[in-house]
């Protein structure tokens, strides 16, 4: 995924608000969502900063110290003497939120469209609802059709809802069967446990804080390196660039390394099996000849050289996928 952006926010309070009291509305929102680090928030308070950036509110913005978060669900805080939430359907119902038909189906369209829809409520009323999209990277789709092809089974694993997720997975040319939505950072681990329990070997990629646990938990975490700086120390593999195709490109060479390995070893063993009985004299009772001492060490260094420019042959590794493509763009 790329960095999500708000697309929509549209007033559902049966006042009119418009004007300094639109102005007032986004205020609270940044306010309550700064303190968050979860990508959305991101969004939302770049998406009111912006809004409000000519405007007297943006000397006013502040993170209010009663900030309370509910993972995967949303979060309050009091601004101003107002009580203000923001989250899905699951946090308004327990922050005891009514949602009405119409505004149900307003989220229902936007999660269709593959966005995340939140809402924002202010004093018990529902005054907002924000449509945030997850921008698709380019090479989303062909790194999953890449690891299919591969052999590997991708899963979507997302605390996003159950519409949103299958939006987003039809883009990528995942089954709704491999998408797990609406997943708390326990749920990823459970998935990930599951996955394991059957025999499975496991890489988890993940860039937010949510996600380090399930990176922790499975044989292989992959980090982007663009993620949160916990994702990024929970996992065993970070990926310098923020491109998604690296995670192929990891595998290629994480292959590619183990095989070298194995050669260096199947070379250091016959060299050694051969070497060592001719400098021990095997040959003596026979032809009489014997290894001189020097001889046997020059072999000797000759072997750990032969080893290491073995493995220094790897620089010239190129991943197979870009090699592909550069000839496809030919």
């Amino acid at each position: 995924m790329g960095k999500p952006a708000v697309d929509d926010f549209i007033v559902v309070s049966r006042t009119k608000v418009e004007g300094e009291e639109l102005n007032q509305l986004l205020y609270l929102v940044v306010c309550a969502e700064k303190s968050s680090e979860h990508p959305l928030a991101l969004a939302v308070v770049k998406y009111c900063v912006e809004k409000l950036e000519k405007t007297t509110w943006s000397d006013k913005i502040y993170s209010p110290p009663n900030f309370k978060a509910i993972t995967g669900r949303g979060v309050s805080c009091v601004v101003d003497g107002k009580t203000v939430g923001i989250g899905n359907r699951a946090f308004m119902k327990i922050i005891k939120i009514k949602v009405e038909d119409s505004v149900d189906g307003l989220l229902a369209e936007m999660e269709n469209e593959g966005k995340t829809a939140i809402m924002i409520s202010v004093d018990g009323v529902l005054k907002a609802v924000m449509g945030i999209s997850d921008q698709l990277k380019e090479d989303s789709g062909e790194t999953v059709k890449r690891l299919q092809m591969s052999g590997i089974e991708v899963y979507m694993v997302t605390g996003d809802n159950h519409r949103t997720a299958r939006a987003i997975a039809r883009k990528i040319g995942l089954s709704d069967h491999n998408v797990v939505a609406e997943a708390l950072p326990a749920t990823k681990v459970m998935k990930v446990e599951s996955l394991q329990k059957e025999g499975k070997v496991v890489a988890m990629v993940g860039d937010g804080i949510n996600d380090s646990p399930a990176l922790v938990q499975a044989d292989v975490g992959i980090a982007i390196g663009a993620g949160t700086e916990i994702a990024i120390e929970a996992a065993q593999m970070v990926l310098v660039r923020n491109c998604v195709s690296d995670v192929v490109v990891a595998l290629e060479l994480s292959k590619a390394v183990f095989g070298r390995i194995k050669l260096n070893f199947v070379w250091a063993l016959g060299y050694n099996c051969l070497g060592i009985p001719l400098a021990s004299g095997i040959l003596y009772p026979w032809i009489l000849v014997t290894l001189p001492p020097s001889f046997a060490g020059a072999a000797m260094a000759l072997s750990s050289v032969s080893v290491v420019s073995s493995s220094l042959l790897l620089k010239f590794w190129k991943p197979k996928w870009r090699l592909e493509a550069a000839e496809v763009a030919q």
